[in-house]
């Protein structure tokens, strides 16, 4: 299944960081913020953002941490497509981790490219890109949650819209929560870069749950 159950949910937290690929362009990303979650651990009421969220309430002790994709299919997402799928770029999330298998680029490769955030940190386009935005918005948000979405980032996607396009077709981001045979912590992340003079219209549909 690509994960391992715990005992307890401080126990899977604790274990999260040892079972991390940490290879490529954002090894050093990522390794920097399980550094700062390990610090930091859960928000609490001290943190003015949580202080009505009991946060570790929500994590339980059979919560799985899926670290690829399993069981999902193009049927089980019918339910949830919006109007004019067809035309759109659909961009799917399974569990947190973006589904190349599951999604299709109805735009041009010279309008629209959207590609894992792994692979586009290690592309010579794009990893400048990649290096020079991801990770602007953690000063904003310095609470271990941040930190440990920022630690699954290689699980993400990476969207660039080419400078000057003005695309008249929207982009769908699906984010489906598979919990059919286990509770799940989904970490999904998302990297949107647009170009000079661009724009696109993109549309996060609900989170759609499978139990």
């Amino acid at each position: 299944m690509g994960h391992g159950r715990m005992n307890t949910m401080s126990e899977a937290i604790k274990h999260i960081g040892e079972r991390f690929e940490d290879k490529g362009a954002l090894a050093d990303f990522r390794s920097h913020a399980w550094g700062r979650f390990q610090a930091w651990g859960l928000p609490a009421v001290k943190h003015e953002e949580w202080r009505y969220t009991r946060v570790s309430g929500l994590f339980r002790d059979d919560m799985i941490f899926p670290l690829r994709v399993n069981g999902v299919s193009a049927s089980d997402l019918e339910p949830y497509l919006l109007p004019e799928h067809d035309e759109a770029t659909s961009l799917v999330f399974v569990n947190g981790i973006y589904t190349p298998a599951l999604s299709e680029v109805n735009h041009a490769a010279t309008e629209l490219v959207a590609v894992p955030l792994a692979e586009a940190s290690n592309h010579p386009e794009y990893a400048e890109v990649v290096r020079a935005s991801l990770g602007q918005s953690a000063p904003y948000h310095p609470d271990g949650i941040m930190a440990l979405n920022s630690a699954f980032a290689d699980h993400g996607l990476f969207i660039r819209v080419m400078n000057g396009k003005q695309l008249d077709r929207p982009v769908y981001i699906y984010h489906i929560s598979d919990a059919r045979e286990a509770f799940v912590l989904s970490q999904p992340r998302t990297l949107v870069h647009v170009g000079a003079a661009a724009s696109v219209l993109v549309q996060l549909p609900v989170m759609a749950g499978s139990q």
